[in-house]
């Protein structure tokens, strides 16, 4: 048994040397190529094992390829919590992106990197192409990204040639996107991101690693509102109110709307909308980096959401000021963007008289405050 063992252990030994050899090059060559793209990337403290819910970057009002739901960061003024624009860095993988839940994200910096640098001279000068050309939509954007990166490698043309275009690259069969645009931006970027230099305050990507057989995605510091440090990060503010005496000026004794859905849409089409708060208060946080970009903000009538107070406003009051209003941010917070909005108070009475309205509704609280105009109303029996 004994002699049985040591002639054993050898040829198992021999077996074992022999298949490491024969697979040494496809392991090797398959696990360096994982994790090329960022095994010269430090890691992000404070931003490792991180859930993300993915959207569709349409679905969420925004001109990207994902909108990335970031969570669960702790203690980092680089990676913040908040939903933010995010992109595919492998073009060859999939990735549930309906709302689905990512859990165990590990994020990179690409700070001060020089394979990343074109990326980054890409992201950094985003806005400005969009601007420059508002026919340019994130996918032209988009395959632009995968055209620069260089592990996983992508050839705009072999790609398209081979039938492996990501389908939703395509509208029977065709590309739904700019060949022209995309090849005339990579061009751009190859040659003058040389000029690029990192800054502390500059957009640069953050690498999200899913760990699995899903795409890792990429996302820009400076496209979450909540990071402190960015530049080109601006604030547009106001309020929907009641307008009390017809003035047209909203003064410290009007009250605000709440629940009153505002929406704001950029240069591209892109809307986002939001409620006012109890105060009647909203605030759209928008990134335009050196561009000066140009926003609609309006109050509609009729909108989607069938809880909302826009309809119930328009019905019981007159609109002294109510937009739209057209904003161009240049290098500024912009602030004071007011709806007006003054109460028909003979027809609010008789509807109130005839029982198709009742001050127990949470809409009419906005009344509560209003000046001495409205006082006979807010008074009135059955009131809150």
């Amino acid at each position: 048994m004994k002699s049985h063992r040591i002639l054993t252990i050898p040829a198992l030994f021999a077996a074992i040397l022999l298949f490491m050899a024969a697979c040494e090059s496809t392991i090797n060559n398959s696990f360096e190529d994982s994790i090329a793209p960022y095994v010269e990337l430090e890691a992000v403290e404070g931003a490792s094992n991180t859930t993300f819910t993915i959207h569709k970057g349409d679905a969420k009002g925004m001109n990207s390829y994902f909108a990335f739901d970031v969570s669960d960061v702790t203690n980092n003024t680089i990676v913040k919590e908040g939903l933010t624009e995010g992109w595919c860095l492998e073009w060859n993988k999939p990735i549930t992106s309906n709302g689905d839940v990512h859990r165990g994200i590990d994020n990179y910096s690409t700070y001060g990197s020089e394979t990343w640098r074109p990326l980054n001279y890409l992201l950094s000068i985003k806005n400005r192409l969009i601007a420059e050309d508002p026919s340019i939509t994130y996918k032209e954007i988009q395959v632009s990204i995968w055209s620069l990166i260089e592990e996983p490698r992508f050839d705009l043309d072999e790609v398209l040639a081979s039938g492996n275009m990501p389908s939703d690259m395509l509208t029977d069969g065709q590309p739904n996107f700019s060949i022209e645009k995309v090849k005339a931006i990579v061009e751009k970027v190859r040659l003058e991101n040389s000029v690029y230099t990192y800054s502390p305050n500059s957009p640069y990507l953050i690498f999200a690693h899913t760990g699995d057989d899903s795409q890792n995605g990429g996302f820009l510091t400076c496209d979450n509102p909540d990071t402190e440090f960015c530049e080109g990060f601006y604030t547009i503010s106001g309020s929907v109110y009641i307008d009390a005496n017809e003035d047209e000026i909203k003064n410290d004794l009007e009250s605000g709307a709440q629940n009153v859905t505002v929406t704001i849409t950029d240069p591209h089409g892109n809307t986002i909308e939001q409620t006012t708060s109890s105060t009647g208060e909203f605030s759209f946080d928008v990134y335009t980096g050196d561009a000066e970009t140009e926003y609609t903000i309006e109050v509609l009538e009729m909108t989607d959401d069938p809880d909302d107070f826009n309809e119930g406003l328009f019905t019981n009051y007159t609109p002294t000021s109510s937009g739209p209003f057209t904003i161009t941010i240049v290098s500024d917070n912009v602030s004071g963007v007011n709806f007006g909005f003054a109460p028909q108070i003979e027809k609010m009475i008789e509807q109130f008289e005839e029982g198709t309205i009742t001050l127990k509704t949470e809409n009419f609280k906005v009344l509560e405050k209003a000046d001495a105009s409205c006082q006979k109303f807010s008074s009135s029996p059955g009131q809150r």
